[in-house]
């Protein structure tokens, strides 16, 4: 067949795609177009193939010499059904670009249609158009140009390679190119410019203003490699966030070298918010499958460059295919709310000329679920657990499959789960939100007020000094109660202490009421303990204990002189013991030691440490040991103590809760820095003392990507980067924060340390910063200079928001 070409040969390949559009809400929206297939000529000495299976072309040198075009084994011809949704019966291509029903069951779509030459069809109307949804015949309400309709609007997302390989006249020629097509933007159009090497950056947040965006794009200057697949996901994310039309073009001369980003991930974002990404590969370097691919699978369509001088045609023919578009509107006769996809085809005719285009969109979803929640307790008070209850949530058909917990309504999912539990720091009135979502994607919000009050400041911190001179409140678990009493000439405070008097059979004793108090999880536990006698075998400290199990599901902590070992242990409802942890200590006869548990108190983690007695002498502890929590552990219960060995002697005193300003061992602050909008925060905090990575919800959390070093002086570097609205870092850190560094931003974040915010107006311009909030131990200390360290290619995963 003898075909005339497009000048320039600009058009290389253009395959639209078969989409599905993710879910919304509404009236749907449908693009078509009608493209001819376009003439090029295939590459000298090549196949036409390249490793997707595609056709690879080469554009002719001149515009006007026409061509018997050959296809390569494989090739389907114009009139054969293509693999992305779009096919030609005679010489129309119709392209379905997007689908919107924002007003359900009205649809509309926009659709794209060309001819054998690769210009626009004008001038069609609901006449000239058949639609079918699912097979099913449905009437045509309107067709008119895309192009003035109120609500047809573009959002265009500029992505551009400047990386090294661009540099010389292919970024003069692409500069020109993106330059022209933001030129061509129509009244109440909108753009964003996004350049790309090894960094991604925001050359230009949306705007209407063409000549503001045009200088920008003009303004892109080359470096770097190719974080392609991360830069057209950003735009992808961006354009998905608009309202109306919107699409993506791609710009990039060689392959992705930035992992873990790959096309899958564009593909899966650009579906999930239904964007049609344009690409363009320019030279022999780039990876065409995948471009191809990206477009055919996303509603956009594929341009071969082989040098820079064609892009000008190539943005000249994707602005003038969204300019072309038509609107068709019609009403669904499936009016059912199910949540269903279904595809859309729309036939073209004109003068005997005909093509088709399909699409796809889901149908809304209802009736909703309904979102409600039960906490117990009712009335909780500061530091304790709260359980949270979704089963009261209805679904109303279907099944709920995501249930997102806001405990403090600041927008941050804190937890997801059905059942959950959170703990307050302070007293106050919350607003907790909970989100549920269905199979098909219909949602609802449930919000209750959570009043949570002052802990109760009377409880006593004494569990026993035994200064009573008793042991009634106290049953023996082993052995005889005799084996333990109480004495009143060897203790560390008082006239009293708990006794070990040695006994040839294991003793143990264990009290669960009577008491002032109990410890339970949140608290820092204290006790005293003498190594008297001969030490013939060892003594167990228990917390936790649960009445009527024996010796199963508690606490222990074994102190063993003889071998100079202190244990941590958990034994298990099935009556194993478990190992948390040993410290070594160089124990003395007859000598008290101090011991200090931190049960989660101020980690998620139990610790311990050991001192020598009297505390307040101790300059540092003797040994310590730290682990997680055991899966099942008790979080309350009685206390508990054991002895054996004839000749040994063991004294207890003073075992009490302390009151936080008591705590020997500083506790651990959190540290959370949460960007506040989207775009990248890369920093650097310098520390005098010790750091490590914390969880504090899905969204805020360090991770690999994040960090911590020491230095040779004995200082914490963190090295930290975030990037989308709602996420960020957390830290749980011992000591003087001396600086704050931002290394690169393109957005605010928001600074928390142990729940207070810090502005992060103290972070704004260039250079380092210093905090010092009150109260915080933030300071710079006399003499310390800002560091910073040489910028430099940081491949970090970046945390992606949930898709819309």
């Amino acid at each position: 067949m003898s075909r005339s070409r497009p000048s320039g040969g600009r058009i290389l390949e253009r395959r639209p795609s078969k989409r599905a559009i993710g879910a919304s809400f509404g009236v749907v929206v449908m693009l078509v177009s009608v493209v001819a297939p376009v003439v090029a000529v295939p590459v000298a000495g090549s196949n036409g193939a390249d490793s997707s299976g595609g056709e690879t072309w080469q554009p002719p040198a001149t515009s006007e010499v026409a061509d018997e075009r050959s296809e390569p084994a494989g090739h389907r011809s114009a009139r054969q059904q293509t693999d992305n949704g779009s096919a030609s019966n005679g010489s129309l291509e119709v392209t379905v670009r997007q689908i919107a029903r924002p007003e359900f069951p009205t649809v509309t779509a926009y659709v794209s249609v060309r001819n054998e030459s690769g210009d626009p069809v004008t001038g069609l109307t609901a006449e000239d158009f058949d639609l079918a949804e699912e097979g099913t015949d449905q009437p045509i309400e309107s067709v008119e140009p895309a192009t003035g309709v109120r609500g047809s609007n573009v959002s265009a997302a500029l992505v551009i390679d400047r990386s090294g390989s661009m540099r010389g006249t292919k970024i003069r020629d692409a500069r020109t190119a993106a330059g022209r097509f933001v030129d061509q933007l129509g009244a109440g159009d909108e753009g964003l410019a996004i350049d790309f090497g090894s960094r991604i950056e925001f050359t230009q947040r949306w705007t209407t203003d063409t000549d503001r965006l045009g200088r920008a794009v003009g303004g892109i200057a080359t470096g770097g490699d190719t974080a392609l697949w991360r830069a057209t996901s950003e735009g992808i994310e961006e354009a998905g966030s608009r309202v109306g039309r919107s699409a993506v073009i791609v710009l990039t001369d060689g392959r992705n070298n930035y992992p873990p980003y790959d096309v899958n991930a564009a593909i899966e974002d650009a579906q999930a918010t239904g964007v049609p990404v344009y690409t363009i590969g320019l030279g022999r370097d780039v990876n065409e499958g995948n471009l191809r691919r990206l477009a055919a699978e996303t509603g956009g369509s594929y341009y071969r460059s082989p040098n820079s001088s064609q892009l000008a045609d190539i943005y000249a023919d994707i602005s003038e295919s969204l300019t072309a578009e038509y609107r068709v509107t019609y009403t669904t006769n499936d009016t059912a709310t199910d949540g269903t996809n279904r595809t859309v085809e729309l036939t073209a005719e004109r003068g005997g000329d005909a093509g088709s285009g399909t699409g796809s969109y889901q149908a809304p979803c209802a009736p909703l679920p309904e979102a409600a929640f039960e906490y117990t307790p009712s009335d909780p008070v500061a530091g304790q657990p709260v359980e949270f209850d979704a089963n009261a949530s209805d679904p109303n058909g279907g099944e709920i499959v995501a249930y997102r917990w806001d405990f403090d309504n600041d927008g941050v999912v804190d937890a997801v789960g059905r059942n959950v539990t959170h703990s307050y720091d302070n007293a106050s009135t919350n607003s907790v939100r909970l989100a549920v979502e269905k199979t098909c994607g219909a949602s609802d919000v449930g919000t209750e007020a959570v009043a949570v009050g002052s802990a109760d400041p009377i409880r006593p911190e004494s569990v026993d000094d035994f200064e009573d001179g008793t042991l009634s409140e106290y049953v023996p678990l082993a052995g005889s109660k005799e084996a333990w009493r109480v004495n009143t000439t060897t203790t560390t405070e008082g006239d009293g202490a708990l006794q070990y008097a040695g006994s040839d059979d294991p003793a143990e004793i264990a009290s669960f009421s009577g008491l002032d108090t109990y410890p339970e999880r949140g608290d820092v536990l204290r006790f005293d303990v003498g190594t008297y006698g001969d030490w013939d075998f060892r003594t167990t400290f228990q917390f936790g204990q649960q009445p009527d199990s024996g010796f199963n599901n508690r606490y222990e902590v074994e102190l063993e002189p003889q071998t100079d070992t202190v244990r941590l242990q958990y034994d298990r409802p099935n009556g194993s013991d478990r190992t948390l942890g040993t410290t070594a200590v160089d124990f003395r006869r007859d000598t008290f030691y101090t011991v200090e548990v931190d049960w989660a108190a101020s980690t998620d983690d139990i610790a311990l440490r050991v001192y020598e007695a009297p505390i307040a002498n101790a300059s540092a502890p003797l040994g310590t040991i730290r682990a997680p929590e055991p899966q099942g552990a008790p979080t309350s219960g009685g206390i508990g103590f054991f002895g054996h060995g004839a000749g040994d002697r063991w004294i207890y005193d003073d075992v009490r809760v302390l009151d936080p300003s008591e705590v020997r061992s500083p506790r651990k602050s959190l540290l959370e820095i949460v960007a506040s909008e989207q775009g990248e925060y890369e920093y650097e905090i310098v520390l005098d003392g010790t750091a490590e990575k914390a969880n504090v919800s899905q969204r805020v959390k360090a991770e690999a990507n994040d960090e911590i070093r020491r230095t040779d002086d004995g200082r914490t570097i963190i090295d930290g980067f975030t990037g989308n609205a709602g996420y960020g870092d957390a830290y749980r850190f011992e000591g003087t924060i001396e600086n704050f560094t931002r290394i690169s931003a393109e957005t605010n974040v928001t600074i928390r340390i142990n729940g207070t915010e810090v502005s992060a107006d103290d972070l704004a311009g260039s250079g380092s910063r210093s905090l010092a909030p009150s109260g915080f131990g933030l300071s710079r200390r006399p003499g310390a200079s800002a560091i910073r360290r040489p910028q430099r290619s940081r491949r970090r995963s970046r945390r992606m928001r949930p898709r819309r």
